[in-house]
């Protein structure tokens, strides 16, 4: 009885199989904790917002002032991380993360913040983001087996869960204890320990996109791809040398 018990729990609980590897667990525990900063951010900037314009029009523009950079980050974010090494790439991104986190810390500090700073920031977070996730999910898929997609899948949602339930909660700690200079800082803070997970990785093979490089073409290649491949339900299932060989040919 106490066994079929522990058995029908065990089904409700995520699959740790990925963390075995050494590669993988560097990625999970680096952005396990990066996912802490940016929680906060994404609480604190906004709080700051409202608090030094006290607009709602104002604060509902960070949204808009992030969606382009996103979107047009999205578009090449993924050949972008076909074509340079992943990890260097995210190391690039995460260290332009830190800078940004700097950059919000020191206008927090200022007696009368700039509130466009506040805009930009957002906005280049924003496009820093997306150019972020493709290069870590393309990263992913390299030091695991296609087998392990569903259970990182399970931890990754354990992860973002978590953080983003705990994180804004911190985040109201910090900012009452230290202000938004102290939470920008933590989050900086954040985006450096995830670096130094990526740097103490063993280096992965490096993805190509053939002799033509990063073209449109290729671009509108790499997106008819990943549209295809969603309606299918398969993309975790695509493998690089599969993606290599469309670029190839586009």
């Amino acid at each position: 009885m106490w066994h079929s018990e522990v058995n029908s729990l065990h089904r409700f609980l995520p699959n740790l199989g990925p963390l075995r590897l050494r590669e993988f667990r560097l990625i999970y525990i680096g952005q396990f904790v990066s996912a802490f900063g940016s929680a906060m951010t994404y609480v604190v900037l906004p709080f700051q917002m409202y608090a030094l314009t006290r607009s709602a029009l104002a604060v509902g523009l960070i949204g808009v002032v992030e969606f382009v950079p996103m979107l047009t980050m999205a578009l090449i974010g993924g050949a972008l991380a076909d074509h340079f090494d992943r990890r260097r790439l995210i190391g690039f991104v995460e260290f332009a993360m830190v800078l940004c986190c700097a950059v919000l810390a020191w206008n927090a500090a200022l007696p009368t913040p700039h509130v466009a700073v506040l805009w930009i920031v957002a906005g280049l977070l924003a496009g820093l983001g997306a150019l972020h996730r493709p290069a870590m999910e393309a990263l992913v898929q390299q030091v695991l087996p296609v087998s392990e997609m569903i259970a990182v899948g399970a931890l990754n949602s354990v992860r973002g869960n978590f953080a983003f339930i705990v994180g804004p909660g911190l985040a109201g700690v910090i900012a009452a204890k230290g202000g938004a200079t102290a939470a920008f800082a933590v989050d900086g803070l954040s985006y450096l320990a995830s670096i130094a997970t990526i740097v103490m990785m063993r280096p992965v093979a490096r993805m190509t996109l053939g002799d033509e490089g990063i073209t449109l073409h290729a671009l509108l290649e790499a997106r008819r791809l990943a549209v295809c491949a969603r309606q299918a339900g398969s993309f975790r299932n695509l493998s690089d040398r599969h993606k290599r060989n469309v670029f190839r040919h586009a």
